[in-house]
């Protein structure tokens, strides 16, 4: 329920509103039907992937297909409901760099995060929640006109929770303590270290392209260390197209 409420609801409806801007931004005829086109277009994908998983239930696909993901994009119709997200709780998406591992063939480092962080104090703190498969809060602090700082902590998320079979004991097994670095430019995620994260993760740091920007050529790092102690790491360059 609650990744229905937080990363579909909410979640996905910043993310229809914001491309629908952008299309329309860019002359796009109809930019709020192509945007939804475009969003659930993706979280179909998304969802078609996650129902392979043969221990799983169609039950979560079809609520968040049918009721969450069209919630969502009807509250955020709304221009009130969208700068309140926007603006007040300085709501933005903070995505992961995907790395495609060529010997295992499959992706690491994917991730779709949300994050809130309303200032509490002047305009030098920001309270900071963070919404994905981390579920952590903490705080930022500004650094120079631009920067901010952001210490947190929380939980991960390692494996899903079934009502019909776990225990509570069981559930609270599938969850984790961390915490979180964050390092962003005017709302923009430049760097960020997750320490104890999901995907088995005690360590994982991504620096973005843009916070390394050589030569018109930006690239990003991805650096992971899991529980084994086995090191991944990737690297993300983008000019004309983006390569992982």
């Amino acid at each position: 329920a609650i990744p229905n409420y937080t990363l579909h609801i909410i979640g996905g409806g910043y993310d229809f509103r914001m491309i629908a801007e952008y299309y329309k931004y860019n002359n796009v005829p109809a930019p709020y039907f192509f945007s939804f086109i475009t969003c659930y277009a993706g979280h179909l994908s998304n969802e078609a992937l996650e129902n392979s998983n043969r221990s799983l239930t169609p039950h979560d696909p079809i609520a968040d297909l049918l009721f969450f993901d069209w919630v969502g994009k009807l509250i955020f119709l709304s221009d009130d409901v969208s700068r309140f997200f926007h603006r007040t709780l300085q709501m933005r998406n903070w995505m992961g760099q995907p790395m495609f591992d060529v010997r295992k063939t499959r992706i690491y480092n994917a991730s779709c995060n949300y994050v809130l962080r309303p200032f509490i104090y002047k305009n030098l703190v920001r309270f900071f929640f963070f919404m994905g498969y981390h579920y952590i809060a903490g705080f930022g602090f500004r650094v120079n006109e631009t920067d901010f700082v952001t210490l947190s902590a929380g939980v991960a998320v390692m494996k899903g929770f079934d009502p019909n079979k776990d225990s509570t004991d069981d559930a609270v097994k599938k969850f984790r303590t961390c915490g979180g670095i964050f390092y962003d430019r005017n709302g923009n995620l430049l760097a960020s270290l997750i320490i104890n994260g999901t995907e088995n993760y005690k360590l994982r740091l991504n620096v973005y392209p843009d916070l390394l920007n050589l030569d018109h050529v930006n690239f990003g790092i991805f650096l992971g260390l899991d529980d084994y102690n086995k090191v991944s790491i990737g690297l993300t360059m983008y000019t004309l197209i983006g390569l992982s």
